[in-house]
């Protein structure tokens, strides 16, 4: 329990502290998620603990946590997993071991969700430190029972297996496909991609993005324009207005994580 207690320490820390909202696009620092200028250190227990805080919004925060134990490897009991993390290995792995045996590793480069209720034993390692990226909803929502940590599925990643859609504000007749990966009570993640387009976005809703093919010129109304592509994470802040234009290889595809309806 005091394992726990530590963990959930550090993530409430680091989703309470230094709020970075702005109106226009952020851009997450690659620095930062390169391990640069994290704060913190060893607590009394010699654990280690690193973090920033890179959004702070209206609906989610988005953080970089990195830690470790003695030998490079931290061995967590968790009772009841407090918040739904979306997550982003940068370095490391983490390993979930339900309370029924089930197991899952999830390694550098992984994305993964840790649903909100989850209990069991998470063992986490890297190469001195592990660091994931965090996106939290600022709303608790209700645990779902039997819920398990979550990959998501490179084969949509790869933009393969996805559901035929429209996407409206290019035209009904726009092509795109689109995969809910994880409806939550805190955030949902979808993969969609759509062919190249360009339109105007009024008062849209907080979104985390990755971009997964192509690239995405984003032009705050009386801004200027920001340029995503393919690796970079931007989010989109509640309520913003302005230009989306899109361009690939004939699809432009993201992953997104949204708050919860």
């Amino acid at each position: 329990m005091k394992a726990i207690k530590v963990l959930v320490t550090c993530l409430c820390s680091l989703a309470l502290s230094s709020p970075l909202y702005a109106q226009d696009i952020v851009r997450l620092d690659k620095a930062t998620l390169s391990g640069l200028g994290l704060e913190g250190g060893p607590n009394a227990e010699g654990i280690m603990r690193y973090g920033k805080t890179l959004y702070d919004g209206d609906k989610f925060n988005v953080s970089v946590a990195a830690g470790n134990g003695p030998d490079n490897i931290e061995v967590i009991e968790v009772e009841s997993f407090p918040v739904q993390e979306f997550c982003y290995l940068i370095n490391g792995s983490a390993t979930f071991i339900g309370k029924d045996g089930q197991t899952a590793t999830f390694n550098t480069g992984d994305f993964f969700i840790i649903p909100l209720g989850w209990g069991g034993t998470m063992i986490t390692q890297g190469n001195s430190l592990y660091q994931v990226l965090l996106v939290i909803s600022d709303e608790r929502g209700e645990a779902i029972p039997g819920a398990f940590p979550t990959m998501v599925n490179p084969t949509y990643m790869s933009g393969l297996g996805l559901d035929v859609s429209s996407f409206p504000p290019a035209g009904e007749d726009a092509e795109s496909n689109r995969k809910t990966i994880w409806d939550g009570s805190e955030l949902e993640i979808t993969i969609m991609d759509v062919i190249s387009n360009s339109g105007d976005f009024t008062d849209m809703s907080e979104e985390f993005v990755y971009v997964l093919n192509g690239s995405a010129t984003l032009t705050q109304l009386g801004g200027e324009p920001q340029t995503f592509y393919t690796g970079d994470f931007f989010v989109v802040p509640e309520g913003w207005d302005g230009n989306w234009t899109v361009e690939g290889n004939h699809l432009y595809r993201e992953l997104i994580a949204v708050p919860a309806n």
